[in-house]
């Protein structure tokens, strides 16, 4: 099995269809979610929830969920870009800890760099406690 697939990771239907929009982080946890939702905004939602974020880079809101793992050389590329240097001996287990999440659209790269996704039908506890004033 490639352990790191071209195809779509996010297990949905119809990828392409959904809006995607930048839900909340909370950055004490370093966790970020996307809501997921198909045609109008007070449709059920789906969520994703990024845990151990060390990076994005996208608009706040956009379409299609049809995220693909990027390519190690890609991973240690923008580490150096953001300035986060890993020790040689220890660069290949920091990578086996985090993936790359890359959506390619024509008008630029939505890219998360992160410890895992999770897909969830509700908005994970943690962001109701963390997002309440």
């Amino acid at each position: 099995m490639n352990e790191y697939p071209f195809g779509n990771i996010i297990d949905v239907d119809e990828p392409h269809s959904y809006n995607c929009v930048v839900w909340g982080y909370l950055p004490g946890h370093s966790q970020l979610l996307i809501r997921l939702y198909k045609e109008d905004f007070l449709d059920e939602s789906l969520y994703l929830g990024f845990d151990t974020v060390i990076y994005f880079e996208g608009p706040m809101s956009w379409v299609g969920v049809d995220f693909q793992l990027g390519q190690p050389d890609e991973c240690k590329k923008l580490l150096k870009k953001i300035g986060i240097n890993v020790a040689k001996e220890a660069l290949e287990e920091f990578l086996r800890l985090r993936r790359l999440f890359i959506i390619n659209r024509p008008e630029g790269q939505i890219r998360i760099f992160a410890g895992n996704v999770h897909l969830v039908k509700e908005i994970p506890k943690i962001f109701r406690n963390g997002l309440k004033g």
